[in-house]
């Protein structure tokens, strides 16, 4: 199993439109099986939340998400999970993201970018900036309700092992597109290097993903982000 890619992904069933409540704040997820895997019999995964959390309630997108519910209590949080790799697999960037991305929340408020972990050590930098740019960044700042944004990094889990070099350089290349567009970006590099925030599951595929402490560290570092950016109250991302 190659270490970088996401090694089961199975998409999660396409869900009907969310019935909106008046007001409500419609924080959006998009990324990738840390953000939603769909069931997996073979491999012994049954729900539909982040891969490896122990249940729905305690991965992080729950976990973000019940947060912003206290922030913006009694304002109604709705919270939606997209499958980055409708947008990654266009050749070019999606002129209309939301509709690439499916039956996912209208015109949210926030978006939470996961991803990275489609890459590896064969690709240039070229290719990864262009890539997260083309097909990701630019196609999300231009969605027309203006979205306030922030992304977090790759996961390469390495359980205290050294941390590839060509790993550190996709964080890098993230994080120097997000300055550039005001977008909080955090890595997850400290989860991945801790051998006690992955190993749930039955087999390697699965327990390759967070557990439960890595889950909590990918949340505390959301909402670090969005806590700093105040994005709660910020609409759209400077360009």
């Amino acid at each position: 199993m190659k270490k970088w890619q996401d090694p089961v992904f199975i998409p999660p069933e396409e869900r009907a439109p969310l019935l909106l409540p008046d007001g409500a704040f419609k924080l959006l997820f998009i990324g990738n099986s840390i953000t939603c895997h769909g069931i997996s019999e073979r491999y012994h995964w049954y729900g539909e939340y982040g891969m490896a959390a122990s249940c729905r309630e305690r991965d992080y997108v729950s976990l973000t998400g019940k947060w912003v519910e206290t922030q913006l209590f009694p304002r109604p949080v709705v919270i939606c999970r997209g499958n980055v790799n409708k947008l990654l697999a266009l050749e070019n960037g999606s002129s209309d993201p939301m509709k690439t991305l499916g039956n996912v929340i209208p015109e949210p408020d926030l978006i939470i970018l996961q991803t990275g972990e489609h890459e590896g050590p064969e690709q240039t930098a070229e290719i990864i900036r262009k890539n997260y740019c083309e097909k990701l960044l630019e196609p999300l700042l231009a969605i027309r309700s203006r979205p306030a944004i922030a992304a977090v990094g790759l996961w390469c889990p390495v359980d205290n092992g050294v941390y590839p070099v060509w790993a550190e350089r996709i964080d890098d290349i993230y994080r120097e597109e997000c300055a550039a567009r005001d977008i909080p970006f955090g890595s997850v590099r400290h989860l991945a290097e801790d051998p006690a925030c992955r190993g749930y599951g039955d087999f390697p595929e699965v327990r390759w993903h967070p557990d439960d402490s890595g889950m909590r560290g990918y949340a505390e570092t959301v909402i670090s982000l969005i806590t700093a950016g105040d994005l709660l109250n910020r609409k759209r991302n400077c360009r």
